[in-house]
């Protein structure tokens, strides 16, 4: 079984804005620099067939570029039940409809349909139930923004679980169409 995702990876610039704003929050553990992505469609543990089936549907995706910013920071859970910090983007018609494509193409190869709606964002933090000062955190990052970037690819990672974090490979990539 392969723990698979589709992705956006992040221009170093951009890994550099969040890496600054990391810290100063008890009982999380903050993503390191490898580990910054964002999650275009999470497809799960699933076979080298469906692997190969994704991947081939990916190869038909004629990505448009577009260009994608930085926008604010939240929580996934409540601040009694933390699970994530994340860094959000500005919303992007071009990312939801690329979203919206993948999605059909990886219904289409198989896999199950995607039930959560889709909330464009980088993890930036996994909380445990003892953490602290999140809401101070999130007061003090919200106003986190970045210039914009050009998405004119995507990825398709490889997750591997460890003790203290996962590990993200790139097996897979995606270009976009060259702008006329």
């Amino acid at each position: 079984m392969l723990r698979l995702f589709i992705g956006l990876p992040l221009p170093v610039r951009i890994r550099q804005r969040i890496l600054a704003r990391m810290g100063g929050v008890p009982g999380v553990r903050w993503q390191a620099d490898d580990q910054l992505h964002l999650t275009v469609r999470f497809l799960g543990n699933i076979e080298a067939h469906q692997a190969s089936d994704v991947d081939l549907a990916m190869r038909t995706v004629a990505l448009q570029p577009f260009d994608i910013a930085l926008s604010g920071t939240g929580l996934f859970g409540t601040l009694a039940k933390p699970r994530t910090i994340w860094a959000g983007v500005k919303p992007a018609r071009s990312l939801l409809a690329l979203e919206n494509k993948i999605d059909a193409l990886v219904t289409r190869a198989g896999l199950p349909p995607e039930t959560r709606k889709y909330t464009p964002h980088i993890t930036i933090a996994r909380c445990n139930r003892k953490a602290a000062r999140i809401d101070q955190y999130l007061d003090e990052t919200g106003d986190l923004t970045s210039d914009p970037w050009t998405v004119d690819h995507f990825v398709m990672f490889r997750s591997y679980l460890g003790h203290k974090a996962a590990h993200y490979e790139i097996i897979a990539q995606y270009p976009g169409s060259p702008i006329a």
